[in-house]
């Protein structure tokens, strides 16, 4: 499916917590299903969350989600325990999709 200059464009990264390694994922919003793409929509523009901030402690995940969509980009940040309620559930279903990729290609 051909995207649209406009479409939605997820970088999903997710770092700290006991894991070594990052996990990472990036989505189209042709890879989302509608809902979940109406959900991020709705929820970036209800109220845009705070910018990338401040590195959280090593012992918690990091969560750094950079939104695109045509010519514009943002980056947010957030530690496990300070993800906006707006997006909880939608970065909720990255991480489970993230973890399912990252289990998919170690079956490899």
């Amino acid at each position: 499916m051909a995207s649209s200059s406009d479409d939605l464009h997820l970088s999903f990264r997710r770092t700290g917590g006991w894991s070594p390694r990052a996990l990472e994922l990036e989505v189209d919003e042709h890879d989302l299903s509608p809902q979940e793409a109406a959900g991020w929509k709705q929820a970036l523009a209800s109220e845009p969350p705070k910018a990338a901030g401040a590195e959280v402690g090593g012992d918690q995940q990091q969560y750094d989600i950079t939104v695109r969509r045509g010519d514009e980009a943002r980056t947010m940040r957030f530690g496990e325990f300070d993800v906006p309620q707006q997006l909880n559930d939608l970065v909720r279903q990255l991480e489970r999709r993230a973890e399912e990729q990252a289990r998919e290609r170690r079956r490899r």
